[in-house]
């Protein structure tokens, strides 16, 4: 079943509502104002993309823009829901919900017993972000960014929730918690909103030369795979002849620009002698370097 350029407001229930193994495509289409919700889908396989959803199922409690029901699969990509609650995912399966934006509504997005894959959409302005029940709980929810809400997100389910490397509208880490509920482990968190462009890079260390101290900068791409293979980054100083000489960081790898401090002394604690020295970047396959000098 294909869906393009239709338009469906006002229904007393459903605007559309498809039960089957099929696949359901709808583009470029738009659900607003009806009873109970937007589109609904139990079973089979949909693909969505470019539609607008607005004020569905305001009137009822389990009325949502979009219901996706047992079983379903597929993708949701590119499409703005408005008003109520977002989606509402309900014992689907492993349907990728990406790249959407979410707003100015009482709950962003639910799953409830599903496994949904949540990444790279804008939440903003509702009342509470994410609710999650049930005895499943979404297989990756990253790089998203969640502004102007409420509350962050709600856990009533029977396993943990991992809501790690999202941004959350700011760095403060207290406020963030306070808004938390439930089993959800959220940090680390992203320190720059996903949306914006963030390269790998490793910038040269100031001052340089130094003496007693230097600063170096860097930057970790928002890539998905860092998180789904939960990459370490790997940040050392080096002599010339390649030598460990410190170890500044050595963690998961979480997306963002980051900035530290080298204090010109080896593991052991003593100043190293002047010098050029090289500090190398390391995430999975991915290296970068650059030389600094000590002068004594």
């Amino acid at each position: 079943l294909s869906l393009n350029e239709v338009s469906v407001t006002r229904a007393d229930s459903s605007g559309v509502a498809v039960v089957g193994t099929g696949s359901l495509v709808v583009a470029a289409s738009t659900f607003v104002g009806n009873g109970l919700t937007g589109l609904s889908l139990e079973g089979g396989h949909i693909r969505l993309s470019n539609s607008r959803f607005g004020d569905n199922g305001l009137q009822h409690e389990a009325g949502a823009n979009l219901v996706l029901g047992p079983g379903v699969r597929g993708v949701v990509r590119d499409n703005h829901f408005t008003g109520g609650v977002g989606i509402l995912c309900r014992a689907s399966r492993q349907v990728r919900i990406v790249d959407n934006s979410v707003s100015d509504g009482r709950i962003g997005l639910i799953s409830s017993s599903s496994r949904p894959w949540i990444e790279a959409n804008l939440i903003s302005g509702n009342e509470l972000a994410f609710r999650v029940t049930g005895l499943e709980v979404p297989v990756f929810l990253a790089l998203n960014a969640i502004q102007g809400s409420e509350r962050l997100v709600e856990s009533t389910a029977e396993l943990d929730l991992n809501a790690r490397n999202n941004w959350w509208g700011g760095d403060d880490q207290d406020w963030i918690g306070e808004r938390m509920t439930g089993a959800v482990f959220w940090q680390p968190i992203l320190n720059v909103d996903p949306r914006l462009p963030v390269e790998f890079d490793l910038a040269q260390n100031y001052p340089n030369p130094f003496n007693g101290s230097t600063v170096i900068d860097y930057a970790i791409g928002i890539e998905t795979p860092i998180l789904v293979h939960a990459l370490y980054l790997d940040l050392q100083v080096r002599n010339v002849a390649g030598s460990l000489v410190r170890q500044l960081v050595y963690e998961k790898a979480a997306p963002g620009r980051y900035s530290i401090s080298w204090d010109g002394r080896s593991d052991d604690g003593r100043p190293v002698a002047s010098g050029v020295y090289v500090y190398v970047l390391r995430v999975g396959p991915i290296v970068r370097s650059q030389r600094m000098m000590v002068v004594r």
